[in-house]
């Protein structure tokens, strides 16, 4: 027998608990997406008919080819498989009018803003849903095209999504942009404007210094004046 005491071995047992959420869509106009703990990590494209891995390279995986071909038909299936619940839940259930959420979107600078030197714009579309939206932009009133770029669609919490675009340009004084977004939910194009606006010195203070300095040699010379002539005025009797 071992005479030794039994050694008792203190350590940690780590749970980690994932949620693993995916979204998918009757139509092949949209996207399935999926999440894990709110990060996206990859989403169907039906119109490329292919799997869009997100997740991040640093991890070593390649799912792409590994499980690409298979997700995407699970993807289809999905499809399939929702259709027809959807059909058989419409004769048994009346449904409330679709929910569209409106989008917002504002404009800002991607660097500091320098006269004659090229600059992004970015605009950023939030809060819609669903995930069908134009956005086009436009300067001095004519839509460009020209160093527009597009990003896809990504998804919030509140199962909304965002979209970002970016127009590169370089500023001229009095030029104004706009970046119209159509969607669904709003009742006509929504548009949101940027214009180029450098600051300039204020000339207030050389205005007022000049006032003043005019001022106090006006009062200077006065002064003089009266001294002298009270120094050299004839005494009356």
């Amino acid at each position: 027998m071992c005479s030794a005491p039994p050694k008792v071995t203190q350590g940690m047992l780590l749970f980690i608990v994932n949620t693993w959420i995916s979204i998918s869509c009757c139509t092949d106009t949209d996207l399935e997406v999926w999440t894990d703990n709110g990060n996206e990590m990859a989403y169907t494209d039906f119109i490329r008919q292919e799997i869009i891995y997100t997740v991040p390279k640093f991890l070593g995986l390649d799912p792409v080819t590994a499980d690409g071909i298979v997700s995407y038909r699970r993807s289809t299936r999905n499809i399939a498989m929702c259709q027809r619940v959807l059909a058989f839940a419409e004769q048994d259930i009346k449904y409330p009018a679709d929910i569209e959420d409106p989008p917002q979107s504002v404009i800002y600078l991607g660097d500091e803003l320098q006269l004659d030197q090229e600059n992004t714009l970015i605009c950023l579309v939030n809060n819609f849903f669903p995930p069908n939206i134009q956005i086009h932009w436009t300067k001095n009133g004519v839509e460009v095209s020209e160093g527009v770029s597009l990003s896809r669609y990504y998804l919030n919490e509140d199962v909304t999504f965002n979209q970002l675009s970016t127009l590169t340009f370089t500023p001229k004084e009095g030029d104004i942009y706009g970046c119209t977004v159509e969607h669904s939910a709003l009742d006509r194009p929504q548009t949101t404007f940027w214009e180029v606006e450098f600051s300039h010195p204020s000339i207030g203070p050389d205005v007022f210094c000049g006032v003043g300095l005019t001022v106090a040699v006006f009062g200077i010379a006065s002064g003089v004046f009266w001294g002298v002539k009270g120094r050299y005025a004839t005494p009356v009797l």
